[in-house]
Formats: C-alpha cells, structure tokens, sequence
C-alpha cells in the first residue's frame, strides 16, 4: 500500500492551522459499526480530543480514536469510544432526529464549502439514532443550528467490554463542495459526550470561551479529500399519497352540525444537484399533514407574538434566508422573511399548488432562491386570492474568512389585485480583530398598489440596525445594538412587532469560570438595558435587566434577575379577550423578579423552569412556566409544559393557563409514536394530536395523524358549541427513488 494511504496525515501541530489528509479506502468496508476491517486498521486514529467541559483543556478520562476516509461514492467516519465502565453507558434515544443531549454521543461537523460560517452536523448514540443538522453564523447565536436539515447518511453502533463505537457512511453526493486543484478541502469538527461524567471531547481542541464550542466552525482543523472530479450530482423523486377523513363543525341555523369530509390528494417533491454545490429542489401540491400543531400562546402584551415555523420544506435551509434581529422586550424574533407568511392566512392553511427553492454555491456567493405560488380560498370566513412569493438571498465571504456580506429580496405578488409587495435588503458581519464583530442591517420596503399607486421608500419605509459584539464566553463580553425602524416600514413576507421606533439595546456579561475541582463551571453576571423611542423621540419603553448567572459542570443553570420595565402605553389595549380588560393609555413602572433554570446532566429527569413576579400594569401579576421531561426507558419519553399566570390589574383579574403534554414511544429506530395534547384557558379549548411514523429506511416515510379540537366550555356561545370543532384523520406515504 502507498505510503500517503496509511493513514491520517497531521501536517502542522496548531490546531487553528492543522490539517489532516483523508485516506482513500483500497478495499470496502461493511457498515456495521464496527471498526475492524483491514481498510479500517490501514488507517491512523486520531486520539487527540481534549476536553472543553468540565476541566478545559485537560486529557479525556476515557479515550476516543477517530478515523476518516472516503471512496469514489462515500465519506466515512468512524469513532472509537473506550469506557472503563461499558455497564454505565447512557443510550436511550432511538427516534430519528429525536434529542441526544441526555445520552452519549458522538458528533462530526462539516464546513463543506470552508466559509468558516457555517456546516452540517451528523450525531449519534449507542443506539444508532440518528441526527443530522445545519449550523450558521459560527454557531454564535442563541440558538445555533437548524435541527430541520436533513440529508442521505447512514450509521452503525456496536458495543462490547471496550466500550462502543460508530460508523458513519455519508454519501459525497449529499455533501456540498468544490473541487479545486485536484482536492477538496473541508472544516472538520469532533466531539464525544460522556453523559454520565458531563464530558465533553472536542477535535481540535475549542476553550470554554467560546459559546458553543463543540459547533464553531471558525476553530474547525482543515480536512482535504484528495479527488479529481466532484461526485455525480443526485436526483431523487418523492411522490406522496394522502387519504382520510374528516369534520368540521358549521353554524346551520340554530346549531351547529359536523360536516365530513374525505381527503385526497397526492403530490411529488424533487431535488436535484444541478452541481456538487448547487441544489435544486421542487414542489408540487405540497401537503403538510404529517406537521403538528402550533403551540398556542397567551399574549398579554401589544405587540405581535411570534409563532415558529413547523414545515419541513421551509424549515430545511431555513437559516440560509434567515435575516432578522432579535428584541429583548419580550424576545420578539424579527426578521425579514418568515415562511409562514407564505401559505398560512389567519392561522389557516392556504393550498401551496407547486414551487422550486434553490440552494446552494455559485462561485464566491452562497444563493437561495425560493418560488411559491398558494391558490385562492372562498370560504365564508376566509377570502384570500392567489398570490406569488419570492425570495432571493446571497451571501459572501469579504474582508476575512470569520466576516460576509450579504443581500435578500422577498417579493409578494397578488394575482386578482394586482398589488405588488417588496422588500430588500443589505446584512452583513465584519470580524475585525480576535471574537470582535460589527455587524449591520439596511432594509427598505415598497408596496404597491393595484392602480401603480407606490409608497415612496424614504426613511418611514426604511430599517437600520447596527450591533458591535464581543462573541466569547469569558471575561467581559458585549453587544451594543442600535435599531431604527420606520413607521411605514412593512416587510409582507416577514415578522415585525412593532415599527416607528429608535432603539438602543445592550448586553454586557462578566464571566467567572471556577477552579477544576469546584462543582460550578462558571458565575456570569449580566447587566441588559434596553430603550425605545418614538419617530418623535419620546421615550415608549425601557426594560433595565440585572442577573446572576450559575453554570454548573453538570449541565444545570441557575439564573435569578431584577427587571426594571417602563412602558408607555399611547392608546389603550385589549390585554386579555374572554373578560375583555382592557389596559388605559398611560405610562408604567414595573419592578420584577425573574428567576429560570434548567435541570440537565446525565439524570433522566431534565427540563427547564421560569418564575416571575412584579408590578404590571398598575396592578401586579405572577406567571410560572415548568417544562419537565422524563426519559422513562430508551423507548419512552414523557414532557410536561405548563404555563400559568395571574394578573390583578385595575381593570379586573384573571388567570391564564396553558397546559401541554407530550408522549413519545420509540419502538425501534423505525417505529415511532408521538402524542401531544394542548389545553388553552383563554381560547377554552383542548387539541388532541397523534402521529405514527415509520421509515424502513432514508427516504420512505409512512404517516399516519389523528387531529381533534374540543370544547371545554360549550355554553359561551349561543348557540352552544359542538363537543368537537374538528377532527381528521389521515394517512400518508411518501417513497424516494434515487438515481
């Protein structure tokens, strides 16, 4: 065997600038988990994983090889993992994409186009469950990765009194590259979690000081593929199949009556690599009737609330398009495009009859494309035309390999009134020395309507925000945001909770990381002021945040703070419906306490937990929100959301509640059962969702989803309400066929 196929070649010893060389295999190896055919012995093992958590730096208490090699179709990855205690391994998780943070596991992360920005993840446990997902923006946001993003992979697990291992084949023809002289050339990222220790190995080494280590992609080694020419671009066609049954309740003179339905429908899904790294995907007839329902939320401010977006085919890439900022009054997630603008009127589903999203490199840029047309509803409550959407967004690595600039238009086209709505924009993020970044947003938006009429894009129509940050996770660390948002400003296709505004926001921490034997990983204090005025310059609001922060090695996090709010209200509000309280114009002081957690660690008990007490309105209220999870075996997962509240403010009292339960029965890693059963005090109602999935294999996927809306309080109508306002009951199958 040649000399440059022996193994691993590790080039240089930093590990910012390390490199290692794949090895091309001689001979195929069987994906079984297990790490013992010749083509896998002929290949060095890269043991040097340190550890981030809980003492940086140091050496693993149980060591873990790595070893990577490819052939003309795939790219394989196989880990070692000893343990000197193989009994006390932690596996429970066989869902796929199901959560792996309370087991143990391996993950790699792949910067495929090398952007230093972004990459693709691939995890797994003992079990062999698996998970796959997408990472933007050098994981430096609160919420770092998109769990959405799927792609064609396989894995294997073994154990045995070593220990266990993994074996992870990935198709070449799934990953987005380039060729260039003769090679490919990747970021590369390791980890192992030991659950039971709270341990966490990372390859290269990443401190503590970065948020997210195990996914920053920035501090990934470099990976090269030797390789002449790129892999056949795929093509896979995934036709589906609807039937089932339905009712709904109608108002027919005086009572209501159950309405049946029967649903038919079928449609077909296409991806297609026009490249290596460049990827078309169409739609036509797209259904989501295997997607749960919403999370109801009781809102009691007077702004929007947000509601998150649950369908596969906008989730995957969502971050991509994903252009917006993020407010600490209430944690409003802004931004330019929101998917559910597109096929979703009034918490209704609008027919998406077909369209094509483009993903994926051209040169230099990074694009998405995307091209929806929705069909007319004419329902006695719901009138809505058809309409077009798109969107268009591109990205570029500028200045240095940590910064980008990038551009978005969203389009929306009314067919029957011929109105045209724009918005477009210019983003972008300069690192300029160590984890230092500015970053900026410039948007205007133009509406037109059905007779030409425009409105001028001036500054009312226009959004400016700047924000300069300090992204590490120790010592003193920053983020000073200003925002101006006009009040003409209206981005269509987007979210917005309030416009007409100045803003200027800061967030300001002190870490404290604790010696190696101490139980605590680290003390944060943070100090979070935030302001609001309006175009005339009056101040609206203010939120004045004081915390105090414990990380413990463990995974738990203990966080009390003392919130000073100021809001000044310019007309009165409705701020609870079914008793019809309304909130009078004025200004408000409130002082509260705010104290939130969350319990982790190798425990199969976890979940996160908020209290919060104060003045409110000139009045005072007390809210707590309990979200426990329960790993009962490896096939049983439990989860309990409860949010109560309680207000007494001079225009009356009241109590909100909504309760969420949640069942999952993996049966294997095929086989899964998910119940979810949702009760909203406010809305009076309780929704009942079940959904049984099997996938054989990547690619097929057989559904079956049962749907039920009841009412709890059927005599606050007149006429009194139906036991149940809706139900369905569907089956759905989809089957991929690859070429």
């Amino acid at each position: 065997m040649r000399p440059e196929c022996i193994g691993l070649l590790l080039l240089l010893s930093s590990p910012l600038q390390a490199q290692i060389t794949a090895v091309r295999l001689e001979a195929p190896v069987l994906l079984d988990g297990r790490i013992e055919e010749p083509a896998w012995q002929a290949v060095s093992p890269l043991p040097d994983f340190r550890q981030n958590n809980p003492v940086d730096g140091a050496e693993p208490t149980e060591r873990t090889e790595l070893r990577i090699a490819f052939d003309e179709r795939y790219l394989y990855v196989g880990f070692l993992c000893f343990d000197s205690q193989p009994e006390a391994i932690i596996a429970n998780a066989l869902e796929r994409d199901g959560d792996l943070n309370q087991d143990d596991h391996v993950t790699i992360v792949l910067d495929t186009y090398l952007t230093r920005l972004s990459g693709f993840g691939f995890a797994t446990n003992p079990n062999g469950a698996r998970r796959d997902f997408a990472i933007f923006n050098d994981a430096a946001d609160r919420v770092p990765t998109d769990p959405n993003w799927n792609t064609f992979w396989d894995v294997a697990t073994a154990r045995g009194p070593w220990g266990w291992s993994a074996e992870f084949r990935i198709p070449l023809s799934s990953l987005r590259y380039q060729v260039q002289n003769g090679q490919v050339r990747m970021g590369l990222i390791a980890s192992r979690m030991i659950r039971r220790k709270s341990e966490l190995l990372i390859l290269p080494h990443i401190g503590r000081e970065f948020r997210n280590a195990q996914w920053r992609v920035s501090r990934a080694i470099d990976l090269i593929l030797p390789m002449d020419r790129p892999s056949r671009p795929p093509l896979y066609l995934t036709p589906y199949v609807l039937g089932g049954y339905g009712q709904n309740a109608q108002l027919v003179g005086p009572r209501y009556r159950l309405d049946p339905s029967w649903v038919r429908n079928a449609g077909l899904d296409m991806k297609y690599g026009l490249s290596s790294n460049l990827t078309l995907d169409l739609t036509a007839n797209t259904d989501f009737a295997q997607v749960e329902v919403d999370d109801q939320q009781i809102n009691l401010t007077r702004f929007s609330i947000f509601v998150p977006e649950k369908r596969d085919f906008f989730l995957e890439y969502a971050s991509l398009f994903d252009v917006g900022f993020l407010f600490r009054i209430g944690q409003q997630q802004n931004r330019l495009f929101y998917s559910r603008s597109i096929g979703i009127e009034q918490g209704r589903q609008v027919p998406i009859l077909g369209g094509a999203r483009l993903t994926g490199r051209i040169g230099e840029w990074e694009v998405g494309l995307i091209e929806m047309q929705t069909g007319a509803v004419k329902a006695p409550d719901l009138q809505v035309g058809s309409r077009n959407f798109g969107v268009l967004r591109l990205k570029r690595r500028m200045w240095n390999e940590n910064s980008f600039l990038g551009g978005l238009l969203t389009s929306r086209f009314d067919v029957e009134s011929r109105s045209w709505d724009l918005t477009y924009a210019l983003d972008g993020s300069i690192r300029y020395t160590g984890t230092q970044y500015v970053s900026f947003l410039a948007a205007q938006t133009r509406n037109t309507t059905a007779n030409g009429t425009a409105q001028d894009p001036g500054w009312g129509n226009s959004l400016l925000h700047l924000s300069i940050e300090n992204r590490r996770n120790s010592g003193f660390t920053h983020n000073v945001m200003l925002t101006y948002v006009g009040e003409h400003f209206e981005p269509r296709l987007g979210f917005l909770g309030r416009r007409g505004y100045y803003r200027a926001a800061g967030e300001f921490s002190q870490y404290f990381f604790q010696p190696a034997r101490s139980p605590v990983r680290n003390y944060m204090l943070n100090f979070d002021p935030t302001f609001f005025w309006n175009t005339e310059g009056k101040l609206e609001t203010a939120e004045i945040t004081l915390g105090w922060a414990i990380d413990t090695k463990t995974g738990a996090h203990i966080h009390p703070m003392l919130q000073y709010t100021f809001d000044r209200v310019p007309r009165a509000f409705v701020i609870y419906a079914p008793k019809n309280i309304q909130v009078p114009a004025g200004s408000y002081r409130f002082l509260g306490l705010d104290f939130h957690g969350f319990l982790g660690g190798a425990s199969r008990l976890s979940g996160n937990w908020r209290i919060n007490v104060g003045s409110y309105y000139g009045g005072w209220r007390w809210s707590s929100n309990l979200s426990p999870s329960w790993v009962v075996n490896r096939h049983m997962v439990l989860g309990l959301q409860h949010n109560l509240g309680y207000a007494d403010l001079p225009g009356g009292a009241f109590t909100t509640q909504v309760l969420r339960l949640r069942a999952q029965y993996a049966f294997n890693t095929q086989w899964t059962a998910k119940t979810f059963v949702q009760y909203t005090s406010a809305l009076r109602t309780v929704d009942v969702n079940f959904r049984l999935r099997f996938t054989p294999r990547e690619g097929i996927n057989l559904y079956v989803v049962y749907n039920e809306t009841l009412n709890t309080d059927r005599k606050r109508t007149h006429p009194s309400l139906p036991w149940t306002h809706n139900r369905a009951f569907m089956i759905k199958y989809s089957y991929t066929f690859g070429w």
